[in-house]
């Protein structure tokens, strides 16, 4: 340890007046660099604590510490930015304290690199090793949208909110999520539910295995609860190529393979898209041969009920385009509506004959009047 004479030699050969050097007030306070010391210790300029080749790493009992502070509860390193402002860092057996409030307000902590919580290598600005837990977080984005945010809370669900966008929430049940004015979109788990909701309406569910639309509780592989708007078709997952078409001519369509097996009964049948008009051919002699039989279906194949219809075989004999065969089954479909057209010919042939025939009486009956009124003349 230098003496007080050392520290004048030193003095003296440095060209520095011991005033400059240390300064000892008479209340016990040292200055260095400074004659007006108000602590125990004012230190005006750099201070080198430690050495370069020295490590000072605690460990155990080792108090090997580069600088250490002490206090009875609290220490405490504070900082002045000449009157303007006062912060500080502040240590006790629960952890530190940065930037605390010191009678001007507490302060933002900045850190230029990344920080680690739980490791010593920060790959990202804030790199946490575990779980984390807070009543409230909250993760302001300064990127594309301002004050968009996303947050968790303990009420358990997890929404992103931007102002003028849509907002996505993420929560156990969908309680959780109504009486908001900002909802717009969320995504919700109820027991074994989960689903889609906006503004307090649950619109798309799926439980068990079922998907709801308009409902949260699904009985059927799909549960639509409205009305369904579609430009496309309804695939059978069965079999290949059967499906189901609502076209612009107003008809609901069955296809199979591409041909027509079903249609409702509303045709384009407007004269101005049409061409290659001609009569049809005679059809009584033709339906006279289709018989209408009562009959019940085999066990397996539909209902128990009483039915009346034609055979599919009968009428594709005579007009087979009024049949289809189904690809799989080889059992064969009749498109009733088009035999419907053909009974409106039936009709005005059987008029036409029953005119034919009406005509011919009344002939017969003119001559017959004709002949009495000239028996009925003679003397």
């Amino acid at each position: 340890m230098k003496t007080f004479a050392t520290l004048l030699l030193t003095a003296a050969l440095t060209g520095t007046t011991f005033a400059q050097a240390l300064e000892v007030s008479p209340n016990g306070n040292v200055g260095i660099g400074t004659t007006t010391p108000d602590r125990k210790l004012v230190v005006v300029g750099k201070v080198n604590i430690g050495e370069t080749p020295q490590d000072y790493w605690p460990g155990g009992q080792n108090w090997n510490y580069t600088l250490q502070l002490n206090g009875q509860d609290w220490t405490s390193i504070g900082f002045h930015d000449a009157g303007h402002s006062v912060s500080s860092i502040r240590y006790n057996g629960n952890g530190f304290v940065i930037g605390g409030d010191d009678g001007w307000g507490a302060k933002n902590a900045y850190f230029p690199g990344s920080v680690g919580i739980g490791n010593t290598s920060p790959q990202h600005r804030l790199h946490v090793s575990g779980r984390t837990k807070a009543d409230s977080f909250e993760f302001d984005s300064d990127q594309g949208s301002p004050n968009s945010y996303l947050v968790m809370t303990t009420g358990g669900y997890v929404d992103f909110q931007s102002p003028g966008f849509d907002v996505i929430e993420f929560a156990p049940n969908p309680a959780l999520l109504s009486g908001a004015s900002w909802e717009h979109f969320k995504i919700f788990r109820d027991g074994g539910n989960v689903g889609l909701q906006t503004t307090g309406t649950s619109f798309f569910a799926v439980n068990g295995g079922n998907v709801g639309i308009g409902t949260t509780s699904p009985a059927y592989k799909l549960d639509v609860a409205g009305d369904i708007r579609t430009n496309g078709s309804i695939y059978s997952a069965q079999r290949p190529n059967f499906f189901l078409a609502m076209q612009g001519d107003r008809n609901v369509v069955l296809y199979d393979n591409g041909g027509a097996i079903w249609k409702t009964n509303t045709y384009a049948s407007d004269i101005r898209i049409k061409e290659n008009i001609v009569p049809v051919a005679p059809v009584l002699e033709s339906l006279e041969k289709i018989r209408v039989v009562e009959f019940n279906y085999k066990p397996g194949v539909a209902d128990d009920k009483r039915h009346i219809g034609v055979i599919a075989q009968e009428v594709e004999a005579l007009y087979p385009d009024f049949v289809y065969t189904d690809s799989q089954s080889g059992r064969k479909l009749v498109q009733y509506d088009m035999l419907s057209t053909l009974a409106i010919q039936g009709v005005k042939e059987l008029n036409a004959e029953h005119k034919a025939a009406l005509d011919e009486l009344r002939a017969e009956i003119a001559a017959l009047r004709a002949e009495i009124q000239l028996l009925k003349n003679r003397p």
